[in-house]
C-alpha cells in the first residue's frame, strides 16, 4: 500500500505539471478535437463536385440523356464544348473530364455496331481522376442500359452484379476516417506524453531529487503512465461522443466498455513505448525525432492506410509486432460491424502479449536508467 501511495501522489503531481503547462495541454485538446475534425473532413476520398464536359458529336436522344445523367454531389452540371477546346480545357484544369460521344453513335449502337465513347481524364488530378473515371463507366452503362431497355432492345449482360454494403450503406468515407484519425492521436498521444513527463524531470533537474527518495524505478515509471492513460482515456471517451459521434454521425454499433477495455489493454504498449524512447534521448527535441522513426513504421504496419493483404509479403510477417495492427481491428469491428468478445478475443490476446513484452521491455531499460542515474 505504501507503494500504491507513491505512485497516487507522484502521479497526481504529474496531473498538475500537466494543467500548468499551456503548451502541452493545448496540443492535448487541439489533438482530440479540431485534428479529428479537420483529417476527417479533409482525406476524403469521395468524388465530389468534378468538373466535366461532353463534345456531342452525335446530337441523338442518347447523347442528349448524358447531359442529365451527371449529377451532384458527384459531378457539376456538364457542359457542353467543342472536341477542338478538349486539350486546352484540360491543360487549363477548367475540366477533369472530358467525354467525347462520337458521331452516329446511336445509330451505330441500335444497328449493333459496337461503338465506342471517348474519355479524356486529367490525371495530374489522381484521386478524382482514378476514382471519377470508375463513376462515369457506370453512369454512361446504366444510362444506355435504360435508353435501350425503353426501346425494347434487349441487353444481354454475363454477370448481374448488385453491390450492398451492410455497415455503411452511403459509403461515407468520413466516417472511417474519423475513427482511424481517433485511433492514430491516441497512439501519438499515449507515447508522447510519458515520454516527455521523464525528459521533463530531467531537464529541469528534478529527476535528482526523485532518485534520492526512497523510491524504486517501478513506482516512478507507473507514476508517469498511469496519468498519460487517465487522460487519453477521458480525452478519447470525449473525441469519441463531440466529434467522432457528434460531428460527423459515426454510428457506435458495439459496447463502449469492451472498446474502452480494448484501448487501456493498448496503452500498456504505447506508454511503454515512450518510456523507451525517453531512456535513450536526453531532449524532447531528440524524442521528437525518435518518435518519428518509431510511430511511422508502426502506424503503416498498422494497415490503415493499405491493407495488409495488399502489403508485399515480406512487410506482412513485419505487422504482426506492430499493436496498433490489432487495435484498428479491434476498434473497427466494435464500432463499425458491433463484434463481441466472443469475435474479437485474438485481437485482446494479441494486444496484451504485444503490450505486456513492450511493457516489460521498458520497465527492464527503464531501471538499467534508473541505476546508472543512480
Amino acid at each position: 500500500m505504501r507503494r500504491v501511495r507513491h505512485i497516487f501522489h507522484l502521479g497526481i503531481k504529474e496531473l498538475l505539471v500537466l494543467a500548468r503547462d499551456l503548451t502541452l495541454a493545448l496540443f492535448v485538446l487541439y489533438s482530440f478535437t479540431l485534428d479529428i475534425k479537420t483529417a476527417g473532413e479533409g482525406m476524403s476520398l469521395e468524388l465530389r463536385n468534378a468538373a466535366i464536359a461532353i463534345v456531342d458529336e452525335d446530337h441523338s436522344p442518347l447523347s442528349a440523356r448524358f447531359f442529365s445523367a451527371f449529377r451532384p454531389p458527384h459531378f457539376l452540371e456538364p457542359a457542353a464544348i467543342p472536341y477542338a477546346e478538349t486539350d486546352q480545357a484540360l491543360d487549363s484544369a477548367r475540366y477533369t473530364f472530358v467525354l467525347v460521344i462520337p458521331p452516329q453513335f446511336q445509330a451505330d449502337l441500335l444497328a449493333g455496331r459496337g461503338p465506342s465513347l471517348q474519355l479524356n481524364v486529367d490525371a495530374t488530378a489522381i484521386s478524382q481522376a482514378y476514382v471519377g473515371a470508375g463513376h462515369i463507366r457506370r453512369i454512361v452503362a446504366e444510362e444506355i442500359g435504360r435508353y435501350l431497355e425503353h426501346r425494347k432492345i434487349a441487353v444481354s449482360a454475363p454477370v448481374d452484379a448488385r453491390v450492398r454494403v451492410k455497415y455503411n450503406p452511403n459509403r461515407i468515407n468520413e466516417w472511417y476516417d474519423a475513427v482511424i484519425h481517433l485511433l492514430l492521436v491516441i497512439t501519438n498521444i499515449s507515447v508522447i506524453l510519458p515520454a516527455t513527463a521523464l525528459l521533463r524531470e530531467r531537464e529541469h533537474g528534478t529527476l535528482d531529487h526523485l532518485l534520492v527518495l526512497p523510491l524504486g524505478a517501478a513506482e516512478i515509471m507507473f507514476a508517469k503512465i498511469w496519468p498519460t492513460c487517465l487522460l487519453v482515456m477521458v480525452a478519447a471517451y470525449g473525441a469519441l461522443h463531440l466529434i467522432v459521434q457528434g460531428s460527423f454521425g459515426v454510428p457506435f454499433r458495439g459496447s463502449e466498455v469492451l472498446f474502452f477495455a480494448g484501448t487501456l489493454v493498448y496503452l500498456l504498449a504505447t506508454t511503454g513505448i515512450g518510456m523507451m524512447l525517453a531512456t535513450v534521448t536526453r531532449s524532447i527535441q531528440q524524442l521528437a525525432l525518435l518518435a518519428l522513426l518509431v510511430l511511422i513504421p508502426i502506424i503503416f504496419l498498422s494497415g490503415t492506410y493499405t491493407p495488409i493483404e495488399s502489403m508485399p509479403r515480406a512487410i506482412q510477417w513485419l505487422t504482426v509486432v506492430s499493436p496498433m495492427r490489432y487495435y484498428v481491428e479491434f476498434s473497427t469491428a466494435v464500432i463499425f460491424r458491433g463484434a463481441g468478445l466472443a469475435v474479437l478475443w485474438p485481437q485482446l490476446v494479441a494486444l496484451a502479449v504485444i503490450g505486456s513484452s513492450f511493457f516489460l521491455l521498458s520497465l527492464l531499460r527503464f531501471r538499467a536508467h534508473f541505476a546508472s542515474q543512480a
